[in-house]
Order: structure tokens, then sequence, then C-alpha cells
């Protein structure tokens, strides 16, 4: 019955060793230095989520649409003062157009709790373009680098057991310019150094990026 809470110590860290650790009763990852309370505020509120989680056992469902890559795979005790982002890839179609998440838990004192939250979906005619288009109207174009970061980790942690999943890494690696174990990225931090080398300055602008493209 006991459920483990990982720790980081510092700014480098693996991440998926930290979920993995943590996936032992649905326990939790805390990150100290990406917070900017008082250490003593953190350690009090981090004691305070333990003893009392507001959600146990919690398992989440998707009607209406097929799911799949959906992460954390297994949901942590959801503590107080928290929230649990939640990121997968679902199948567009067209007989559908809503949605519904179902969040089943269980209260500090145990007693069975049940959320319905419906949403509206995308179907298959609407087109990539159209639909990037509306995600960056959103605000929300930064979910699939989001996305391929937690599917990263699932890969690696796959690797061992299924070596082609070396491939996937490299190539989810590329397409987001996320590092990994199998690639690097060269920086350069002139024009000068960019004709040096024969590169060609690239832009792939998200959501926020523009705030600092100037």
């Amino acid at each position: 019955q006991a459920s483990f809470h990982a720790v980081s110590l510092g700014t480098s860290y693996e991440r998926v060793v930290l979920d993995a650790i943590a996936s032992l009763g649905q326990g939790g990852v805390v990150f100290p230095l990406e917070d900017t309370r008082p250490a003593t505020e953190q350690a009090a509120g981090f004691l305070e989520a333990i003893l009392q989680p507001a959600l146990r056992e919690p398992t989440l469902q998707f009607k209406g649409l097929r799911t799949a890559r959906v992460y954390p795979e297994t949901l942590p005790r959801i503590m107080t003062r928290t929230q649990q982002v939640v990121v997968g890839r679902y199948l567009p179609g067209d007989e559908f157009k809503k949605g519904t998440v179902v969040l089943d838990a269980r209260s500090p004192t145990g007693e069975p709790l049940r959320f319905e939250a419906p949403f509206d979906l995308p179907t298959q005619a609407d087109t990539p373009a159209v639909e990037a288009e509306q995600a960056e109207q959103a605000g929300n174009s930064f979910l699939p680098r989001l996305w391929a970061r937690r599917h990263l980790d699932a890969l690696l942690a796959e690797e061992r057991d299924r070596p082609a999943a070396r491939d996937e890494i490299i190539d989810l690696s590329e397409r987001f310019h996320i590092m990994t174990p199998y690639t690097s990225f060269l920086v350069l931090e002139s024009d000068e150094d960019r004709r040096r080398f024969g590169v060609k300055k690239r832009f792939l602008m998200r959501d926020g990026e523009r705030f600092f493209s100037d």
C-alpha cells in the first residue's frame, strides 16, 4: 500500500527514471528548482499533499473516440493544489463531432467519485491546414511538442525490448527538435558561424516563441 514520490535534486535529471519511481503506488514527481516558492513552503505543501491527496486511484476514459499513446499511462494520485496534465493522440472520423472525458477516482475517505466533461473534436473532413491554423489561433500549437516529449520518454523505456524504437526516437527527435541520447543539435551563435559551416538559418515558431522573435 506504499506510495513512492520522486524529487529531482537539480536541473539535470532522467524524467523516465523519476516517472518509473513515482509510478509505484501512484506517487508523484516534484521539481523543487522549478518552483518559485520558498523551500520551507514547498516542503510543507509537499508533505500535506502526500498525507492528504485530493483524489486517489484516478482513471480516465474517453468516450466517442479512439485514443492511442496517452500519457501518463497510469495516473498518479492527484495531490492537493496540483494539476495533472494528460496528453495523447486520437483518431478523427466523420461519424462524430463531440467526445466526453470521464474521470473516476476515490476521495480521501474512500468514497467513489466521477466527473464528466464534453469537448468538441475536429472531424476527418477538416483539412490539416485548417486544423493547424485553428490550433495556432487557439494558442495550442505547443501541444504536439508536449506530447512528443512524453512519447519520446516512453520510446526510450521500450527500446530495451524493442530495438526498432530507436528509429522512431531519432525521427521524432528531429521533427520536434528534442534532444535524446541518439541525437544532438548544433547551436551557431552568429550569421558568420552559419556561413562558415554552410548551415541555412531556419525558424520553426510556436506559441510563446513569437514573443521572443525580436
